[in-house]
């Protein structure tokens, strides 16, 4: 987790890119711990990258991220983990 941590801090053009992978991935699920911590760090660094405009990823995944959205999706990341949790967030 550190190396590809450190990798995405000192790359830049992997970071909006990386942040939004993060943030759709953990939209979709939770439940991977390693993926869930990494992804919160990602985006407490870099989630204002994909906070101000829509950005493309190559598919067709050009959605603005709200304040509100994400604010939901790290209280849902932080509520104890259950079993009820396990299909994909309604955001």
């Amino acid at each position: 987790m550190s190396s590809f941590i450190r990798l995405v801090c000192h790359t830049s053009e992997l970071q909006p890119y990386t942040a939004r992978r993060l943030f759709n991935a953990l939209k979709a699920d939770v439940s991977q711990e390693s993926m869930t911590l990494v992804a919160v760090w990602i985006l407490g660094e870099f989630g204002d990258t994909i906070m101000a405009a829509p950005h493309s990823i190559g598919d067709n995944d050009q959605h603005e991220v709200s304040i509100d959205l994400a604010l939901t999706l790290l209280v849902c990341v932080t509520e104890p983990l259950t079993s009820s949790r396990s299909p994909p967030l309604k955001c």
